[in-house]
């Protein structure tokens, strides 16, 4: 994985998660998604940290990070730092796209055929998703999504 690519998703280069300040999410923010068929490396979804900021000049990361006692998964997305509300495909990584990404068991897995309808107003970011990802031959679709976050950082 390049280095770009690595910092949008708050990772270092062997995938582990890079140390940041977070905000701990209020009861109106919140960040759900189910995994179909069940995920092995993410039985549940509990992400325990939460980043909408802008880590590069050109891209804003709205992610969720669960990370406790060796245990590192997160979801989430990378989008053009001026992205404006509205519906959204899921595509493979690049400048101007929108691309969703799981992280577990140290991989990286891209996000393919999925929407995203987002609305951003001001600090706040709200949106639906759906995507897919594969691991070991089997495909998941990532459903059922909704996050409510407010800026952690720069946007």
């Amino acid at each position: 994985m390049n280095n770009l690519k690595a910092t949008q998703l708050g990772i270092d280069e062997s995938n582990k998660p890079l140390s940041f300040q977070h905000t701990p999410i209020t009861q109106e923010g919140y960040y759900k998604a189910t995994f179909e068929p069940e995920f092995p490396p993410i039985t549940s979804f509990k992400p325990n940290q939460y980043f909408y900021t802008s880590f590069t000049e050109n891209s804003v990361s709205v992610i969720a990070r669960h990370q406790a006692e060796g245990v590192f998964y997160q979801l989430g997305f990378v989008l053009p730092r001026k992205i404006e509300s509205g519906g959204y495909d899921i595509e493979d990584w690049g400048d101007g796209k929108v691309s969703a990404h799981v992280i577990a068991e140290g991989v990286v897995f891209a996000g393919k055929q999925g929407k995203i309808d987002l609305t951003r107003t001001g600090n706040l970011i709200v949106a639906t998703f759906n995507f897919e990802i594969t691991h070991g031959g089997t495909l998941y679709k990532v459903q059922n999504g909704k996050l409510s976050l407010e800026a952690t950082g720069d946007l």
